[in-house]
């Protein structure tokens, strides 16, 4: 339960969590459901521009976590130190 202490909020680099002085509580973010239920992505999602963050159902985020593995597995490289 939210005691209002308001780390959330100086922590959420985009911030998200709001303070609610008439309740003395935050209000927490909510994936922008009204931005989801248009079929947009999350504000945060949208505007990442390294890609860091991914929405979907846990079925794509799933099948996106295994081929972006195998796609790592594929180019991994070794490196050998010997001694000379």
């Amino acid at each position: 339960e939210c005691k209002g202490y308001r780390h959330c909020l100086w922590v959420c680099p985009l911030g998200a969590p709001q303070f609610n002085p008439a309740e003395g509580k935050m209000t927490k973010c909510v994936l922008c459901y009204q931005r989801v239920e248009q079929g947009k992505l999350p504000a945060c999602v949208a505007t990442c521009h390294p890609k860091a963050l991914k929405f979907g159902t846990t079925e794509e985020l799933s099948t996106y976590v295994r081929e972006k593995a195998a796609r790592r597995a594929q180019r991994a490289s070794f490196y050998i130190i010997g001694l000379r």
